[in-house]
């Protein structure tokens, strides 16, 4: 079957139908959120426009002016024109929204769209224009929130956070000039409120927002933590066979204080990422942060056993205040010691853009080191590395 234009008739008809194609991608089929009569609204009026053209195509005379084409034919070339212009106009036109927005979504100012803001759907749906305008408010608010935002940050945090920092530096210099096992225990403490009380300020202490901190130190094999067996979990294999562990030795409060070790992979054996627990473990051994937006959508590597699954995501089941965390490194002259795990009982702990955790994990960043200075001074040669370790590093 031929597809293509034979005679000028024909061809007005396919420009009739790829017109008409062009009304239909952009006014879509509502035209409009509002509900409004059935005669008013976008779709009549488009169908109007391509009944039009389906009429002169069905009752066209095209003989009585010399044109050699039957009705059928003309009938095809419209609709050819009209279907495929509009699926490629309406696709380019979703690309074009769909990858603008994808940008949009990875600055600070997704923080402040709402969540169910989706301007690709919007023009599928309800047209262009209402796109248009719709997005347009939606992202002129968003942005006018965003500088408010900002101004809070800076005559509100700013303050608060230079205040946290002096009081986590007055208790590092307290425990440098009586460095006791309790004044050590105190300090550690105090910078894990410290920490705790910038995540809630950076967010401008929102109703109902619980922030909880601790620490956990890394042991190697060869000096293991007390009771390693008995306080070991979520390990797919016997203690004996792990290297480093992370052992839970000191919270920001006493509530729901745990008591429990984690096990840390081996970079010297192959196929270590496909083992390695998600959070603190992960973060200890990549020596980056580790963000969990969502504890109930957790992700796993492919060679975690079932069973270790299963209990990791029953564990969160039940701590039900704890939604989010991120894993941060505890550093000593440019060793990872341990780490820091901050809790939220929202989602999203440090924000939901990239950009957005990495502003946060900067901010903490500071007290993390001076957790490490306390908790390595004096230093402590039982303490894992990942720097200096040939065990971990492999060759």
């Amino acid at each position: 079957m031929n597809f293509s234009p034979e005679n000028g008739m024909e061809f007005c008809l396919l420009l009739l139908g790829a017109a008409v194609g062009v009304c239909y991608a952009f006014d879509g089929w509502t035209g409009s959120a509002k509900e409004v009569e059935l005669q008013r609204t976008a779709r009549l009026k488009n169908l109007k426009y391509a009944a039009t053209g389906f009429f002169v195509a069905l009752i066209a005379d095209v003989k009585a002016v010399g044109i050699v084409s039957d009705k059928a034919r003309l009938l095809q070339c419209y609709v050819e024109g009209f279907f495929v212009t509009a699926i490629v106009v309406i696709g380019l036109i979703s690309l074009a929204l769909l990858r603008k927005y994808t940008r949009v979504s990875k600055t600070s100012l997704a923080e402040f769209l709402p969540a169910d803001f989706s301007p690709v759907m919007d023009y599928l749906f309800y047209g262009f224009n209402f796109y248009r305008s719709n997005s347009s408010q939606i992202v002129t608010k968003a942005k006018a929130e965003q500088v408010q935002h900002r101004t809070q940050f800076i005559t509100a945090f700013v303050p608060a956070y230079v205040l946290q920092t002096s009081a986590a530096i007055a208790a590092v210099s307290n425990y440098v000039s009586q460095p006791s096992p309790q004044i050590r225990a105190m300090v550690s403490r105090q910078i894990l409120e410290c920490i705790r009380a910038v995540v809630i300020e950076y967010y401008v202490n929102p109703q109902d927002f619980k922030v909880d901190a601790n620490y956990m130190l890394a042991y190697e094999k060869s000096s293991p933590p007390p009771k390693l067996k008995e306080r070991l979990q979520f390990a797919d294999k016997a203690a004996d066979d792990y290297e480093i562990f992370l052992a839970l030795e000191g919270f920001s409060k006493d509530d729901d204080k745990e008591d429990f070790i984690l096990p840390v992979g081996n970079k010297r054996i192959d196929g270590w990422d496909k083992t390695l627990l998600p959070g603190a473990p992960e973060a200890f051994l990549r020596e980056t942060t580790v963000v969990i937006d969502d504890t109930a959508k957790m992700s796993f590597p492919s060679g975690l056993s079932e069973k270790t699954i299963s209990a990791i995501e029953a564990y969160f089941r039940k701590k039900s205040s704890f939604k989010s965390f991120a894993s941060l490194g505890i550093i000593y002259a440019g060793r990872w010691i341990g780490i820091v795990n901050v809790e939220a009982n929202m989602t999203s702990i440090f924000g939901k853009t990239d950009q957005k955790k990495d502003e946060v994990a900067s901010l903490l960043k500071p007290f993390c080191l001076l957790l490490g200075f306390v908790l390595a001074n004096p230093p402590e040669p039982r303490l894992a590395t990942l720097q200096q370790s040939d065990r971990v590093k492999g060759g």
